[in-house]
């Protein structure tokens, strides 16, 4: 399998296995170094993705084995079944709604922040306009009226 190659500048970067080398690079020396790197990947979805699926695959098989257990029929497995499907779906749903609040609570903090850099700047500039045109105010007045 070749490896992945990607331009940076004017070396190489090779990828091997999610390990990033640099080749060709001189140091302050002229000698010839590599430098690595690992590729960061996002993978936040996919764990959740798969926890999610695991979870609900042992609930079950949880009920599965409560079933042969208990020696109950089709329809009790089918309950069974039918609950862990709800309590999972009301779990993810908790987690959801959990997450936009996360989302929606740092948005409004960075908008705040934004406005309130934008206010300082327009007080900052405000004044700023105001001293320059008391003392040019002041000068003209020095120089014409005294």
């Amino acid at each position: 399998m070749n490896p992945v190659i990607y331009k940076q500048h004017r070396y190489m970067w090779r990828s091997y296995g999610g390990i990033e080398v640099r080749k060709g690079a001189l140091n302050k020396t002229g000698e010839n170094f590599e430098i690595s790197r690992f590729r960061t990947t996002t993978t936040t979805t996919t764990t959740t993705t798969t926890t999610t699926t695991t979870l609900l695959l042992l609930l079950l098989l949880l009920a599965t084995v409560a079933v042969v257990i208990v020696g109950g029929g089709a329809v009790t497995a089918v309950a069974i079944v039918v609950v862990v499907v709800v309590v999972v779906v009301v779990v993810v749903v908790v987690v959801v709604v959990v997450v936009v609040v996360v989302v929606v609570v740092v948005v409004v903090v960075v908008v705040v922040v934004v406005v309130v850099v934008v206010v300082e700047v327009v007080v900052v500039v405000v004044v700023v306009v105001v001293v320059v045109v008391v003392v040019v105010v002041c000068y003209v007045i020095s120089e014409h009226c005294l």
